[in-house]
């Protein structure tokens, strides 16, 4: 039977190349904390807040502390009752992705993605190696899959998810560009063709100018049509 699911997608303020690991952490902790108002039975954060745009340093220290940043968001999972996707850097078997945590509403890491296609520079500046797999997972709302970032720009990536039966893609993102208008294009027709939701999560910056973060963190429903969008925000 089935039952309205709310969804709660947060536009996160692009952190500055200065701040610190805790700084950015405590920043989207403060964001869930705000989205947790609305009792959502899923909550998104963007792509590698903690690492988006900052040193080589802060990137280490995310790295070392992936299970302990699951720990914090896991910890707000579990106070709100909800799923949240929390996507960050991980080292696993010496080798480093760029991986999508699905926490559960007990705090638990219940599915986790590693994005399988790289924007050009991730390897480079990085090091990030790409994962293998394209899994759904079958949560107590339905069956979800996720995508990251420029996976957005791979029709067979949201097929294959749909195909595997993911009723709701989960999109964090640090995407700005070549517009914003192609970007919401290419999420309502990924929705459209494939009949299924996509939740979106990006940074933001005020004011907003062509080039810089769009924030637009979005719901969009099986038609194409946005639910709900932060706008520029």
């Amino acid at each position: 039977m089935s039952r309205p699911v709310t969804v709660t997608t947060i536009s996160l303020p692009e952190p500055t190349p200065c701040q610190s690991l805790n700084e950015r952490i405590k920043t989207a902790l403060e964001y869930v904390d705000r989205a947790l108002l609305f009792h959502p039975d899923l909550i998104l954060l963007p792509e590698s807040y903690p690492v988006y745009n900052s040193s080589e340093k802060v990137f280490s220290q995310a790295l070392a502390m992936s299970d302990s940043i699951n720990g914090l968001v896991g910890e707000k999972a579990r106070q709100g009752n909800c799923y949240i996707l929390n996507t960050i850097p991980e080292r696993h078997d010496g080798r480093c992705y760029t991986t999508a945590f699905l926490l559960d509403r007990s705090g638990k890491v219940c599915f986790q993605y590693s994005k399988s296609h790289l924007a050009a520079f991730e390897q480079d500046l990085y090091g990030i190696v790409p994962g293998e797999q394209l899994p759904v997972y079958e949560t107590d709302f339905g069956t979800v899959g996720i995508m990251i970032c420029v996976e957005l720009h791979f029709p067979e990536i949201a097929g294959t998810l749909a195909l595997k039966g993911a009723r709701l893609l989960m999109m964090p993102t640090q995407a700005y560009g070549p517009s914003q208008d192609l970007l919401m294009s290419l999420i309502r027709c990924r929705a459209f063709d494939n009949q299924v939701s996509i939740a979106v999560s990006n940074f933001s910056q005020e004011p907003y100018f062509p080039g810089k973060s769009i924030g637009r963190s979005c719901v969009v429903s099986v038609d194409g049509t946005i639910l709900a969008d932060t706008g520029n925000r």
